[in-house]
């Protein structure tokens, strides 16, 4: 390489993301990670990939929303997988809320609850102030 510039990168790839920038004539300095290690990265990455997510949405574009919400696909199933979770078991526990509690299709938004003291919501929204505060 005569002239380069040189990137700290500091992130989790895709498995043949080094390849592809070698193949370009890149020099990578990289490492794969024990399982353990995986998650606080993935977890990194799944931030990451909700931003894109986001900015694709904004813009519109449904080829760059397929892409990006298939990167987050990924990561899920990567996280699922450094946890030892089967994505069967976690399909099921999302199917089984879909019919406990119903999935998010019909967009439904709750601005305020008034609910009793000491029931289920209460104690639930009660648990994270910062989250859900009390109002009049």
């Amino acid at each position: 390489m005569s002239s380069a510039n040189h990137y700290k990168l500091n992130k989790l790839v895709r498995d043949k993301s080094v390849q592809r920038m070698e193949n370009e004539g890149a020099l990578v300095m990289w490492r794969e990670l024990e399982q353990p290690q995986r998650i606080p990265h993935l977890l990194k990455k799944l931030h990451e990939e909700q931003l894109e997510v986001q900015s694709a949405f904004s813009m519109g574009d449904k080829k760059n929303m397929t892409n990006e919400l298939s990167d987050l696909m990924d990561v899920i199933t990567a996280l699922a997988d450094a946890a030892d979770i089967k994505m069967e078991e976690v399909m099921a526990s999302s199917e089984d809320k879909k019919r406990t509690r119903g999935g998010f299709g019909r967009g439904i938004y709750v601005d305020k609850i008034i609910c009793p003291e000491g029931s289920t919501f209460d104690v639930y929204c009660a648990r994270d102030p910062e989250k859900y505060p009390l109002t009049n």
